[in-house]
């Protein structure tokens, strides 16, 4: 049983590590995304929280 217990714990921790990198690359092309939008609608000069 001992040596069972690393197990979950290593694929939780990819799957955590796997999760935030999607989050952050997700988080990126969104921003450049509503960045363009915002260019192409004309609210360039609204200053987004990011």
């Amino acid at each position: 049983m001992p040596q069972m217990a690393p197990m979950p714990w290593l694929s939780l921790q990819a799957l955590f590590v796997g999760a935030l990198f999607i989050t952050m690359a997700f988080l990126y092309f969104s921003k450049g995304f509503f960045a363009s939008c915002t260019a192409k609608s004309g609210l360039g000069s609204v200053s987004w929280p990011w």
